[in-house]
């Protein structure tokens, strides 16, 4: 059906694949195959070297010397988002694609994936994806019905749907973007972000979009869950303020969104409860006497619990119900107990 599509219709779109690599020599080769090895050939992989001290460059320059399509960047250490904006000076395609080094595709994503934008003449394509657990890949929950969207169809819900979700494409992969959209409005990720980044950047390309895609039926990507992707340690000021002031700063307006002030304040609660989430986790290794304090400046936070109101109770699922209603409840070692020994078992069944 993907071979029969392009037979006809003899359209071969070139895709950019944008890929930052910092100390990824562990799972990058595998990236690098799930990319090469796409069904649809028409593509340039280009592969940032953020300043990475271990075997990635070799990495990336050994495969570069075999195919070329791939592009390799070496710079100093600045970031991913800075990363990715090279990566978007640099390319050469139509569309663009992010993907992250310890991740990778399903052979089928760019075909499957630049055919639903064509045919739907949408301005980019957001699909499913896994969560991968060492062997084990589980199938991410949609929070959005398969289809065609104006931005105005989801901008009630885009920034967050009062559900403990956050933003509505929390991730710039798992899509593919049509690079003239993104260069003519001059879209970029905030280098000053290193949380929520990509969500922002979703913000802005959707705002500017004529129609956007779906495809919550396909799951094409892999998103590989370690300590170093989903565990970091940060702090709050990080976690709830810096986004969200950007936000503030760009896109407050009833125009834009017209329930701005709930989805801000709904967003507020989401980002306090996936802090404790982190903040707890088993994988950062932080003793309970470590985190008490910090966990105690979020549950009496006086604008958390004004925003309380803001989240669709009734909408949650019933382990983020438990977690509500110790949030609600002050109960600092009962939060830190479920997310360092129960939270493992049940992180696979929350969704974002």
């Amino acid at each position: 059906m993907i071979k029969k599509f392009f037979q006809e219709d003899n359209v071969v779109k070139l895709i950019s694949f944008i890929v930052p690599v910092f100390n990824a020599e562990k799972y990058l080769q595998q990236c690098i195959n799930s990319i090469l090895g796409q069904s649809y050939s028409n593509l340039e992989l280009i592969l940032i070297n953020d300043g990475s001290t271990d075997n990635s460059l070799n990495i990336c320059l050994k495969n570069a010397d075999v195919d070329s399509r791939i592009v390799v960047i070496n710079k100093k250490n600045t970031g991913v988002s800075n990363s990715r904006n090279v990566g978007l000076v640099h390319s050469k395609g139509e569309y663009i694609s992010f993907v992250d080094a310890d991740d990778f595709l399903h052979e089928h994503f760019a075909a499957l994936m630049i055919q639903e934008i064509l045919n739907s003449n949408t301005d980019c394509v957001y699909c499913n994806y896994y969560l991968l657990y060492n062997q084990r890949s589980i199938l991410k929950t949609p929070r959005i019905k398969t289809g065609v969207y104006t931005f105005k169809d989801i901008n009630k819900f885009f920034i967050d749907d009062g559900k403990l979700s956050g933003i509505l494409f929390g991730s710039v992969c798992s899509a593919i973007y049509k690079k003239q959209l993104i260069d003519s409005n001059n879209v970029k990720f905030d280098e000053n972000l290193k949380i929520n980044e990509d969500g922002v950047f979703n913000i802005e390309f959707c705002l500017n979009a004529s129609l956007i895609s779906v495809s919550s039926n396909l799951a094409l990507y892999y998103y590989r869950q370690t300590a170093s992707s989903s565990s970091k340690a940060f702090t709050r000021t990080i976690a709830t303020n810096e986004a969200t002031k950007i936000i503030e700063k760009k896109f407050n307006s009833t125009m834009i969104f017209p329930n701005f002030k709930e989805q801000i304040s709904a967003r507020y609660v989401s980002e306090s409860f996936w802090h404790i989430l982190k903040l707890c986790s088993i994988n950062t290794g932080f003793k309970y006497k470590a985190v008490k304090d910090e966990l105690h400046s979020i549950l009496n936070d006086d604008i958390l619990k004004e925003n309380y109101k803001f989240i669709n109770v009734k909408e949650i699922n019933k382990y983020k119900r438990v977690y509500l209603f110790l949030m609600k409840r002050k109960m600092r070692f009962s939060l830190f107990f479920i997310t360092r020994y129960i939270y493992p078992f049940l992180s696979r069944r929350l969704t974002r």
